[in-house]
């Protein structure tokens, strides 16, 4: 009868392929065994048996002709159920064996006894067994022999098994030993191959190796492999250095800090420039374990990066000035200073317009990108509410999205919620993303901008509902010249850098951006910063104008606003309370009139497109001897806010009926403020708190408007000379001057009013033209109008600054207007 399987076959199966035997080749050391097995107990026939899953094998036999049996009609497979000495005097008497194959055909076996093979965990691999062709016992002595060489087998197998592990191990730490050789050579190459000086250093400061650009770099000598750091490489270091102390300091730090990494760039005595870095050495349990040095020679890039610095200067004043005086030009023929211009003339005129403002956008997203890749572009962050920001964004872009026939909304919500930006970066990155989506909106489409908390940041949204971003090309949205398809530039429009100056800008500031998008069904843009300044729970919030500060405001003065569109109404009032004043608001003139009876304003904004009665005729009854709101403010400060206003400012002599500036939309926040604190400057005076009559002779407001700013214009480009003159003739009388000498003589020589300044002159930079204004006193204001930006820290001396191809002709008339109306004027010219 067949064997039953063992309970612990699985376990007793892994321990035998443990051993690795099976199929092995015979053993002196087993058939010793076997011999000695058969001699003792007088059998023909002794083996070494291992019962495997289907089968026994021998590792070693005496007097059988094979080598393994099936386990089916397996005596040894009987035998590992039992611990002690499995005995069969007679098969053909035994009914378990009585028919086995074994017994009735060849080898015909009648007498079997196996002693098992047991492991010391207890586990029966098989059996040292003994068998003859006829009926027999073992005598005592026979059955004990027989055990004890059962032991002596599994001694084999343990003893054989411990040999292997140790050749293994042997094998094991060879193959670590070459592998560890092969990583070491690998590693000198890399070493010796690297552009670096590398130097390696042990806890104590050591000398562990070196490469030969190491030596080559500071001239030493490789005897100094196992010196202390301080009797080699330092005294070398040093004396070669610019700043040797400032480097020795670092070094100092170090040993104290000895977890930390250390950078610096090391001016050499022979002009050199190295970068070096050090880096702490640790095991993989943490332990440091010495030090690690890289230095390398940066002298050429350093001299590349200033080329390369030279150039993107060279290239931005040289494209953005001709491109200024295209503008410049181009807009003063579109305006009529040269005439009446025919329909067809201005259609010619806006297609050279909008194809010179799209080389200007071009140009300038190129170098916003290589400022930002340089680290260069300049970030003033503050705490800012979000919403009104959105407002400003949205009231700036409606213009552009309506010529796509797309309208721009703001979604209400998370008041008095703030983030740490720079605005103006943040309007550039939502003007990009806005725009984005009115191009890609169909036509009678709307276009969303809303803020939203996620787990304290502050997410901004854009969505459109376009035809969605195709799967190919969401991978590569946010990269350098990335569009959807090749035919989008010519056909939407665009450089395909937005994305990527709007995704660094957004990252230099500490948040992050993404989108979400549906092909056919339209795409979100988003962006998240950090909320700042989040309120703790069940802490009152304050409003807008509290968070100025209400002693502010009330110390500034309150504006009438007048405005029928509710949204510029809106925009208006958060750009006024912003800069410290109270905001009414009226809708028309009857209801400016009824608001300018009932309290006092330092100034008024006002919309020359009321309905029903105009703001031009507003204005004139404002200022009427006869008109029933002379007595309550007969001259109250206007500042026009108009899309209306170059017609508004044809039509009114603003200087006779006291309007302080003329504000074309969209509106720039700065201008409108400069020009309320104007007003409310005057007004606080009493320039325009008594009658004209009640003026000092020779100071009538009028006359005293009249009188035209002297203003030096430093500019070597003379196209740039004439536009500016021509934009400025109604407001100042200009001497241009191409060089840096020239300006200085002027200076020394004549009193002005102002001086507009171009940074990159013939002779030197316009900023040296500074300490010369700073002398005069008061200051002369001055105005930076150059094709560079300036630099973070330079502009606590400047009146304003205007980028050429940033600036449009109104910008620089109102930036001009707004800054010389603030200052009083020190010279006597009058036109």
């Amino acid at each position: 009868m067949k064997a039953s399987v063992p309970q612990n076959e699985k376990a007793r199966l892994e321990a035998l392929y443990e051993y690795q035997i099976l199929d092995t080749l015979p053993e002196q050391a087993y058939d010793d065994i076997t011999r000695l097995a058969s001699t003792i107990c007088g059998t023909p026939i002794a083996l070494v048996s291992l019962v495997d899953r289907e089968r026994q094998w021998f590792k070693s036999n005496v007097g059988l002709a094979v080598n393994e049996t099936s386990r089916e009609c397996s005596f040894c497979a009987h035998a590992i159920h039992h611990p002690e000495l499995f005995l069969i005097p007679d098969a053909t008497a035994d009914a378990r064996f009585a028919d086995n194959p074994l017994v009735t055909a060849e080898p015909h076996i009648r007498f079997y006894g196996g002693a098992p093979l047991i492991t010391h965990d207890g586990l029966e691999l098989g059996t040292l067994c003994v068998i003859d062709v006829k009926p027999r016992r073992l005598t005592s002595e026979q059955e004990h022999a027989l055990e004890a060489l059962s032991r002596q087998v599994m001694a084999q197998l343990e003893l054989r098994r411990k040999v292997q592990q140790l050749e293994s191990a042997i094998e094991s730490k060879e193959e670590i030993a070459a592998e560890l050789r092969l990583q070491k050579s690998i590693l000198e190459a890399q070493s010796e191959a690297s552009p670096d000086g590398i130097l390696v250093l042990s806890q104590d400061e050591r000398i562990l190796s070196f490469n030969q650009r190491f030596l080559q770099l500071w001239g030493l000598s490789p005897e100094m492999m196992g010196q202390q750091l301080n009797e080699t490489v330092l005294a070398a270091i040093v004396n070669k250095l610019v700043e040797p102390q400032r480097w020795l300091d670092k070094i100092a730090d170090l040993r104290v800090q000895q977890e930390s990494e250390s950078r610096d760039e090391m001016m050499l005595l022979d002009g050199r420039i190295f970068d070096w870095y050090s880096a702490p050495i640790k095991n993989s349990q943490g332990a440091l374990h010495g030090r690690v040095w890289f230095t390398r020679d940066i002298t050429e890039r350093k001299e590349i990066e200033r080329i390369k610095t030279e150039f993107i200067s060279t290239v931005s004043h040289e494209l953005r000035t001709p491109l200024t005086s295209i503008r410049g030009s181009l807009g003063l023929i579109a305006g009529g200073v040269t005439g009446a211009v025919s329909e067809k003339a201005k259609s010619l005129l806006n297609i050279a317009i909008n194809n010179n403002d799209r080389l200007i956008r071009l140009i300038n997203d190129i170098l916003d990108l290589d400022k930002i890749e340089a680290g260069q572009m300049v970030f003033q962050e503050k705490p800012l509410e979000i919403m009104p920001l959105l407002e400003a964004a949205v009231a700036e872009n409606r213009a552009y999205a309506e010529q796509f026939g797309v309208e721009l909304f703001v979604e209400p919500g998370l008041p008095e919620v703030k983030v740490k930006a720079d605005s103006d970066r943040l309007m550039q990155v939502m003007a990009n993303l806005l725009s984005n989506a009115a191009k890609f909106s169909p036509p009678n489409g709307q276009v969303t901008l809303s803020a939203t908390r996620q787990q304290g940041m502050v997410r901004v949204a854009v969505q459109d509902h376009g035809p969605g971003i195709p799967e190919e090309f969401r991978s590569r949205i946010f990269d350098k010249f990335a569009q959807a398809d090749a035919s989008d530039s010519r056909h939407q429009g665009g450089t395909g850098l937005g994305l990527s100056i709007a995704k660094n800008i957004v990252e230099r500031m500490g948040g992050r951006i993404g989108f979400k998008t549906q092909v056919g069904a339209g795409t979100t843009f988003y962006f998240e910063l950090p909320e700042w300044g989040a309120p703790e729970a069940g802490k009152p919030q304050t409003s807008m104008t509290e968070a100025l500060g209400t002693d502010i405001a009330k110390r500034q003065g309150r504006i009438l606003v007048c405005e029928d569109d509710h949204d510029v109404a809106h925009l208006l009032t958060i750009m006024l309370q912003r800069g410290g004043f109270e905001t009414d608001v009226a809708h028309n003139a009857q209801e400016a009139k009824a608001l300018a009876l009932e309290n006092r304003y330092v100034a008024m904004t006002l919309d020359l497109e009321l309905p029903g009665q105009d703001g031009i005729s507003l204005v004139r009854e404002l200022r009427s001897e006869a008109g029933e709101i002379h007595s309550g403010a007969p001259y109250l400060p206007i500042i026009v806010v108009s899309a209306m206003a170059p017609v508004g400012q044809a039509e009114l002599d603003g200087d006779a009926f006291g309007i302080i500036d003329w504000l074309d939309k969209p509106i720039n926040p700065d201008h409108l403020l400069a020009a309320v604190e104007q007003a409310a400057r005057q007004r606080r005076k009493g320039a325009f708190g008594v009658s004209p009559a009640m003026q000092p002779e020779g100071e009538m407001e009028g006359e005293r408007a009249k009188r035209k700013a002297r203003i030096l214009h430093v500019e070597d480009e003379l196209d740039v000379c004439r536009i500016t003159t021509m934009v400025l003739a109604d407001v100042a009388e200009m001497v241009c001057v191409t060089t840096l000498q020239e300006a200085k003589e002027q200076l020394e020589g004549s009193c002005f009013d102002l001086v507009i300044i171009d940074l990159s002159l013939p002779d030197g930079s316009g900023l040296e033209l500074l300490s010369m204004t700073n002398q005069h006193d008061p200051p002369i204001p001055v105005v930076i109008f150059s094709a560079e930006e300036m630099r973070q820290g330079l502009t606590h001396n400047i009146a304003g600054t205007l980028v050429k191809t940033r600036a449009s002709n109104a910008e620089l008339l109102q930036t001009i207007q707004s800054i010389v109306q603030a200052n009083h004027s020190t010279c006597n010219s009058v036109n």
